[in-house]
């Protein structure tokens, strides 16, 4: 039986071949003889079938419940340079798959399967080749294999393993206990954090002499949350008064520590009523409410000496976290994927560490870095 057959492989990398617009995939196997059936068997409920012996077709069964498609081969293999690029690098699925697609006819596209189930495919796939260990079920059945507790250079990566699930204090209060094992010396002078109460007081068990600097940006944003929670969307947005009162809270943290309280009273007496619950919030959280009958007031969830930023704008030093904001995008970008596994997150540490190690190595040899033109201007 003499016809075109065109041997080739799926995206997932299994064998495939094509005949006269038809793409079929192995159902089984029995020595030298293999059956082949329609690829929309499954979900087409096509009976199309082909006997092959020897990569020779020894018998058709043409019962297609479809019409062909000219560009089948094209199609499959754009496919099969997916599926074996996709294990191979590590390009993002949207760069991989906008690389082939690149070279193809707009007929041949138009016949691929959606781009963004393309793209989950894809990160399946790549999930599947990147372990062969099984995903743990729970936090009591993971077990970190050996090979992802080392670096890339074969040092200890993997340095404690407690397994804590959720942020609590006594969780905190474990990981600095294993930071101080490893670590006897450590006496951090200042220590940046977001707004987490938990992990505020476990730093000032672990660390008393160390500055506790929560960051400008999640101040401002947790007074923008309780506008948002307080239904006050609309009026921030067209009211410019109370707009430029509410902003004037976060503006706070810019006063010596001294001032902040005589000022928010100050300001708590001009603030537009619509917004007193707003105010209210932050004196709880920030400042400290008032005691009945003194002028005294409680402890607030967070000192001021956390969140007031004056000292540190004076000396030039960071208000904000962002820069690890900056990490956390890269370091996403490097993940590329939005739920990741448990092996695929521990790779891409690795990786991430390994490229920091890089940047180590360099800057002991005195490699500089490349200053961008507006700095070097005002330098000049």
């Amino acid at each position: 039986m003499s016809m075109t057959y065109h041997k080739t492989t799926t995206l997932r990398g299994n064998p495939a071949c094509i005949v006269e617009g038809y793409v079929f995939i192995i159902e089984r196997q029995s020595g030298d003889k293999t059956i082949w059936c329609c690829n929309r068997k499954g979900h087409g409920q096509c009976k199309g079938r082909l006997h092959t012996i020897n990569d020779q077709i020894v018998h058709k069964i043409d019962t297609h419940n479809h019409e062909p498609n000219a560009n089948a081969a094209e199609v499959m293999v754009a496919r099969a340079k997916m599926g074996e690029e996709s294990k191979s690098s590590n390009r993002s699925a949207h760069d991989l798959i906008a690389g082939v697609v690149g070279s193809l006819s707009g007929q041949t596209i138009a016949s691929l399967p959606d781009l963004h189930n393309l793209k989950r495919t894809i990160r399946r796939i790549r999930q599947k080749a990147q372990s062969s260990n099984p995903l743990p079920s729970s936090l009591k059945t993971l077990s970190i294999p050996s090979h992802l507790t080392k670096t890339t250079s074969n040092k200890t990566f993997l340095q404690y393993d407690s397994g804590p699930k959720r942020k609590a204090k006594k969780c905190y209060d474990q990981m600095f206990k294993a930071i101080h094992d490893l670590k006897p010396n450590l006496d951090p002078a200042n220590v940046s954090i977001d707004f987490e109460a938990a992990a505020i007081s476990s730093i000032r068990t672990a660390f008393p002499g160390a500055n506790i600097n929560g960051c400008f940006f999640h101040l401002c944003q947790s007074v923008y949350r309780a506008v948002a929670r307080l239904g006050l969307k609309t009026d921030y947005s067209n009211d410019h008064v109370f707009a430029q009162y509410t902003r004037a809270i976060p503006a706070l943290a810019f006063l010596k520590v001294n001032d902040v309280i005589d000022t928010f009273e100050k300001l708590e007496e001009q603030f537009p009523v619509k917004g007193k619950l707003v105010l209210l919030y932050f004196e709880e959280t920030y400042i400290g409410e008032k005691k009945r009958g003194t002028q005294s007031r409680k402890k607030p969830v967070f000192e001021t000496t956390s969140w007031n930023v004056h000292e540190r704008t004076m000396k030039g030093y960071h208000r904000t976290n962002n820069i690890i904001e900056g990490w956390n995008n890269r370091f996403s970008s490097l993940v590329d994927d939005v739920y990741p596994n448990m092996w695929k997150f521990l790779e891409s540490l690795k990786k991430e560490q390994s490229y920091v190690e890089a940047q180590l190595h360099q800057a002991e040899a005195g490699v500089r870095r490349r200053k961008n033109i507006i700095t070097e201007r005002r330098e000049k």
